[in-house]
């Protein structure tokens, strides 16, 4: 691979000075919360949020069939949406996992 252009690049000493003062070029993992707290996070939507006090709400009103059914469609969708959500995950995990990644640079003029 030729170097087109006027590009001469870091020297080595330049490089190896950089990364002592900013570190290494690297992608941050988002921090891994636990399965129970994602679970949990799925009802925090407001959405969820109102339905549970309309649930909450009918049971105190009489109405235990439709308190019940309101909060298993709403386990139902919570439990369905942390399952895409886990496996989505786990989907991208495996395939950064796969993904090499390389680069070239220039130093003292030469592609390393």
């Amino acid at each position: 691979m030729a170097i087109q252009g006027n590009y001469y690049g870091l020297s080595i000493k330049e490089a190896q000075k950089r990364l002592k003062e900013y570190g290494e070029n690297i992608v941050l993992q988002k921090r891994k919360i636990s399965l129970l707290a994602d679970f949990l996070k799925k009802f925090s939507s407001p959405l969820m949020v109102i339905l549970i006090i309309v649930s909450i709400i009918s049971f105190f009103l009489g109405e235990h069939i439709n308190a019940v059914i309101i909060l298993v469609m709403v386990l139902l969708s919570s439990l369905l949406d942390f399952i895409n959500t886990y496996r989505f995950g786990a989907a991208v995990e495996k395939l950064a996992a796969k993904v090499a990644i390389t680069a070239t640079v220039i130093r003292d003029e030469k592609l390393i």
